[in-house]
């Protein structure tokens, strides 16, 4: 699709450089962006320019950049964490072509914030940390409060993710994954994923030994915005009803009826909790 609104296209090479104005759009991959019409914008800012390594690894975490390929996120499938697994599911939910992997992002896709980003899946999944830039300063956000909605997020129009840390922790947790669509090759309309294992402390307390365990369900794709439940174990039937019972905004669109998403995510949430449990 050409943007032919467009008149000017901004490489920055340093952070000062970034400077967003009114008019101006960033882009990473720009995937969705050259997909359909755009109006309302007449500059683009590439961040691709700045050379973020994609990947940074510490003891502590696993740092990808905004700018990271949804290619490079699939692959890291096959590292030794026991979550590695989850980041091919996640990638593969999305359904693309190679094409697509090799140019997008993920920053692009929590940035386009649509219940089906299956990059918020994966990083509320791993309690992961959003870091970002602004004009006045740097913040942190989790990825679970980053998407308020469809197309709302927690970012200033001053602001440019910079990167998604992952804590060792959540990698360390053994997970589950459930996708539904109502077709073969269609959009995501119920994701739920399960993780077991250590403790990462991004509970409503945000304190934690890192010595505890604990059982974590993130459901995607079905509401609309992402939702994170927490037990210090494997809970029971009863805790999981009560939970999804406090869901008040199960979605609806072209790709499932709002009832449809609310009975399979409590399907699949019986099943992750059967799965990991029969291994603790």
């Amino acid at each position: 699709m050409d943007l032919v609104g467009v008149t000017t296209i901004r490489t920055p090479r340093d952070r000062a450089e970034i400077a967003l104005a009114s008019g101006d759009r960033v882009i990473g991959g720009g995937t969705w962006l050259y997909s359909e019409p755009q109006s309302g914008f007449d500059t683009i800012v590439d961040l691709t320019s700045l050379g973020w390594p994609e990947v940074e690894e510490t003891d502590a975490a696993l740092t990808l950049a905004a700018t990271c390929r949804l290619a490079t996120v699939h692959g890291l499938r096959s590292r030794e964490w026991a979550a590695a697994p989850l980041f091919g599911q996640a990638v593969e939910a999305l359904l693309a072509s190679f094409k697509v992997w090799n140019v997008g992002t993920i920053g692009g896709n929590l940035c386009f914030g649509v219940p089906a980003s299956a990059m918020v899946s994966l990083t509320t999944a791993l309690d992961a940390e959003l870091l970002l830039w602004g004009a006045d300063g740097d913040r942190t956000v989790l990825a679970a409060d980053f998407v308020r909605g469809p197309r709302d997020l927690d970012l200033a129009p001053d602001e440019v993710l910079r990167s998604i840390r992952f804590p060792r922790a959540a990698l360390d947790g053994r997970t589950a994954f459930r996708k539904i669509a109502l077709s073969d090759l269609g959009r995501s309309g119920a994701v739920s994923i399960a993780r077991l294992g250590p403790s990462t402390g991004s509970g409503s307390s945000g304190a934690s030994s890192g010595d505890e365990s604990e059982f974590v369900l993130s459901v995607t794709a079905a509401t609309a915005r992402p939702w994170v439940f927490r037990w210090p174990g494997v809970p029971g039937d009863a805790e999981l009803t009560a939970a999804l019972d406090g869901v008040d905004d199960w979605y609806s669109d072209a790709h499932g009826a709002a009832d449809w998403r609310e009975a399979m995510t409590r399907r699949f949430a019986v099943e992750l909790r059967d799965e990991l449990g029969a291994g603790s």
